[in-house]
C-alpha cells in the first residue's frame, strides 16, 4: 500500500503489519516530527503560563496569610495559604525563567526559518549558476561567425592591390550617387 509520509510528504510503501499503521517514511522522519510535537507542547505550556500571569500591576493582588489552623490537623494542612504566585509585583524565579526560555525558543525558530529560506535561495543560485555555466560552454563551442569587417581585412591580406581598387570603386559610386541626388 503506498502511502505519503506526514513529515517529508515523500511516498512510501507500507506493508500491512499487525499493530499501527505506519504515518512516516522511515525513523528520522518519524523522530523529526516527534521533536516537533514536542517543541510545540513546551511552547504552548510556556504560552498558557505565560497567558496567567498578571498584565499590569493593577491586577497583582497582596499575599493573604492564614496563621490560624488547628494543631489537630495533618500536616499538610499546616501551611500558610498563598493564593497567588506573586508577591508585590515580583515574579518567581520559574516563571522568569520560563519567559526567558520561551522568548529564546521564539528566536531560535526565527533562525532556523531565516537559515530554511536562505538555503532555498542558494539551491535556487546553484542551479541559475550551473544552467548559465552550460550556456557559457555551449557558446564557447559554437563556430565563430564572420562579420563584414573581418571578411574585408582578409581580403586585404591575400590580394591588396585588388581590394584597394574594388574599395576606389565602390567608394567613386557612392560619391556620383550622392552627387546626383543633390
Amino acid at each position: 500500500m503506498t502511502k505519503t509520509c506526514l513529515q517529508c510528504g515523500a511516498n512510501f510503501e507500507d506493508v500491512i503489519h499487525s499493530g499501527h499503521e505506519k504515518k512516516y517514511c522511515s525513523s528520522t522522519c518519524r523522530n523529526k516530527a516527534a521533536n516537533m510535537r514536542r517543541e510545540q507542547k513546551i511552547e504552548n505550556y510556556i504560552k498558557q503560563q505565560y497567558e496567567l500571569l498578571p498584565k499590569e500591576a493593577t491586577q497583582i493582588e497582596k499575599i493573604e496569610t492564614t496563621k490560624e489552623f488547628s494543631y489537630n490537623a495533618p500536616t499538610y494542612e499546616r501551611y500558610e495559604h498563598r493564593p497567588n504566585a506573586q508577591f508585590n509585583g515580583v515574579e518567581s524565579y520559574s516563571i522568569g525563567l520560563l519567559r526567558e526560555n520561551f522568548k529564546t525558543e521564539t528566536q531560535l525558530i526565527e533562525h532556523r526559518i531565516r537559515l530554511e529560506n536562505t538555503l532555498k535561495d542558494l539551491s535556487t543560485l546553484e542551479d541559475d549558476y550551473s544552467i548559465l555555466e552550460a550556456e557559457f560552454e555551449e557558446f564557447k563551442k559554437r563556430p565563430a561567425i564572420p562579420n563584414a569587417l573581418s571578411g574585408v581585412v582578409d581580403m586585404v591580406k591575400t590580394n591588396p592591390v585588388e581590394t584597394s581598387k574594388f574599395v576606389l570603386e565602390l567608394l567613386s559610386g557612392i560619391f556620383d550617387k550622392f552627387k546626383k541626388q543633390t
